[in-house]
């Protein structure tokens, strides 16, 4: 209930009727069935992020070599920062999300609902351009792409990779783009 209100999809229905709340989440294509044992079970961290990823419409992402992420919505949120894999590159998607971890999800849902909209303009070099984060053969993904998409904005980048911020002679200034 809480990760679908936060993450702005506001449920009309009360928090503590379980039945409610599950048959939304089916209308939502969040979960496909239930059955009154999943009310005493604890929410895992794959069902977190097919929660996260229907509700807030992100497109399903790859980070490469997360180990046991079956479901593109698990490496999604992991891309995104929601839930970062451990040494050995795993996400344990059928683990319970902690206290902790719930707690810094419904932050995020709060951020993403006070950002979701605005506008976000980036200036910069190849780091910002996303050099080194190639999605194609001609698109990079640099910080305003991940930024704005992880959090609902609308967003434009002026970057050139090789640009300086500072006048240089010989070098793009991207005061001047």
């Amino acid at each position: 209930y809480e990760l679908m209100r936060y993450s702005g999809d506001m449920p009309n229905c009360r928090s503590d009727n379980d039945n409610a709340v599950f048959e939304l989440a089916v209308q939502r294509r969040i979960i496909s069935s239930y059955s009154e044992s999943d009310f005493s079970v604890p929410v895992t961290r794959l069902f977190v992020a097919q929660t996260m990823v229907s509700a807030l419409g992100y497109l399903k992402r790859s980070i490469g070599t997360v180990s046991d992420s079956a479901d593109a919505s698990l490496s999604t949120i992991a891309y995104y920062g929601y839930f970062i894999p451990d040494d050995n590159n795993r996400l344990y998607p059928n683990s319970a999300v902690t206290d902790k971890e719930f707690d810094m999800l419904i932050s995020e849902l709060k951020l993403y609902q006070k950002l979701k909209n605005k506008k976000l303009t980036v200036f910069g070099d190849s780091i910002a351009y996303g050099y080194g984060n190639q999605i194609t053969s001609t698109t990079f993904e640099g910080y305003a792409e991940i930024i704005g998409r992880k959090y609902g904005m609308n967003y434009k980048k002026y970057a050139v990779t090789g640009s300086v911020m500072g006048k240089t002679d010989g070098k793009c200034h991207i005061a001047e783009i």
